[in-house]
């Protein structure tokens, strides 16, 4: 823990005497006052430095450690116990404050504001709706995945064959413009936002006329985006690969994949330059990816998490990725020592989600490998998150995790493997858990 005040430290002529700590009288009390400091002690200081330890859940205050420290301010006076206790109090206080500092990250959106950015950009719109003679620019997979009458009308309706926005019809609706607008920010976003409360109920009575009734998360979790994609993906390691292979998969060990380009736009700047220019130039939706930076057994991870937001590092399919000087980093956390797998993918899909600018997942994988941080991956980790692609969120983690375990690692074998810069950085903190 911090350090307590120097008053605290008594002074002596004794070499023997140096390393002593005890209040700064040094006049014995009595018995019975003896007998209300040790209650005092036990009823506030040790409460404190239970409170203070409460972040080391792993590992409690040893007995001996708490029978020590009882022994050696029982002969304290009140003052001097509680000029101890306030001085803990500020030091706890301002541990919490470094670690918060420590936490701290960029924030990200939420899906529903990504959506509602899309709305607003009415890039990749692929339909529109008229009312009261005003045009909307859609988007008709996210239409078709928040209401069920826009996709029983999508069944019935014969699609043009051509590259421009199709119509899709209303039923008759006595609102406002407004309103209505109203009513498309909340398919987009599942928030009901700027409608005054006597109109509450009408658009209510609207959403359960036209079944959207279910949760966003849970309509874009339940859409088959593949099936009613409108882009392509194709992961391939040949140079040389031309548009006209799109459509044919036999004798080729390109990989294809349908998408919707409006969640891919929304959550993506990279996705959305490149689906930016293919609309303005009339090309087809069709995206060639190296697989050297962005393997195929990632591909159902990274779009379950664009469609969800959610990392699920399950979805990964079986296969070898393809390693490259983007994922270099990676050899380093798997050489020597073999990691588990939840480790190795956060890395793999964290240096992904870096290059397509997917900061949200950047930050649902940084929490799995603090998740995964122990101290046979703390030095790994450490290499890794130093490099210049790597996490600064995970480095501070790194220290944050030693600074707790450093009496427990500095007894094993593991403290030989650790990099002077993260011992360095670790002990220029008051905070080194140094008890047994």
């Amino acid at each position: 823990m911090g350090s307590v005040g120097s008053s605290l430290l008594k002074s002596s002529q004794s070499a023997s005497n140096l390393d002593w700590i005890g209040p700064s009288t040094s006049q014995r009390l009595p018995a019975k006052r003896h007998r209300f400091a040790s209650l005092f002690a036990y009823r506030y200081v040790s409460d404190s430095l239970l409170r203070f330890n409460s972040r080391r859940k792993n590992r409690p205050i040893s007995r001996e450690t708490q029978r020590a420290f009882k022994d050696l301010i029982s002969s304290w006076s009140c003052s001097e116990l509680a000029a101890l206790c306030t001085e803990m109090e500020s030091s706890w206080a301002l541990r919490e404050l470094v670690i918060l500092a420590e936490s701290a990250r960029p924030p990200v959106l939420s899906i529903s504001d990504y959506l509602s950015k899309a709305l607003d950009d009415r890039i990749a719109c692929d339909a529109f709706i008229v009312f009261k003679n005003k045009r909307y620019d859609v988007h008709s997979s996210i239409l078709l995945a928040r209401c069920q009458y826009f996709s029983e009308q999508y069944a019935l309706l014969s699609k043009p064959n051509g590259p421009g926005p199709f119509e899709i019809s209303l039923p008759e609706l006595e609102i406002s413009n407004e309103l209505f607008e109203a009513f498309l920010r909340y398919i987009y976003t599942g928030k009901i936002i700027n409608v005054p409360k006597h109109e509450q109920g009408i658009l209510n009575e609207i959403l359960s006329r036209l079944r959207c009734g279910q949760s966003l998360e849970e309509n874009l979790a339940n859409f088959d985006f593949e099936r009613n994609g409108d882009c392509t993906l194709v992961f391939t390691t040949n140079d040389s690969y031309s548009s006209d292979k799109v459509g044919r998969r036999n004798d080729s060990r390109d990989y294809f994949v349908q998408c919707s380009s409006v969640m891919m736009t929304a959550r993506s700047d990279f996705f959305r330059s490149i689906i930016k220019r293919k609309q303005q130039n009339d090309e087809p939706l069709t995206i060639v990816i190296d697989e050297h930076l962005f393997p195929r057994v990632y591909a159902p991870v990274i779009l379950h998490a664009i469609y969800t937001g959610r990392l699920d590092l399950s979805k990964t399919m079986d296969g070898c990725p393809v390693s490259t000087n983007s994922l270099n980093e990676v050899q380093a956390i798997a050489s020597g020592r073999r990691q588990r797998s939840p480790l190795r993918q956060a890395i793999d899909v964290y240096q992904i989600s870096r290059f397509l600018n997917l900061y949200f997942l950047a930050q649902a994988c940084e929490d799995v490998m603090v998740s995964e941080l122990s101290a046979d991956t703390l030095s790994g980790l450490w290499s890794w998150s130093s490099e210049p692609d790597g996490s600064a969120y995970v480095k501070r983690q790194c220290i944050a995790y030693l600074r707790g375990e450093f009496s427990r690692i500095c007894s094993s074998y593991l403290l030989y493997e650790l990099d002077e810069d993260l011992l360095y950085e670790c002990l220029l903190s008051d905070y080194v858990q140094v008890s047994v």
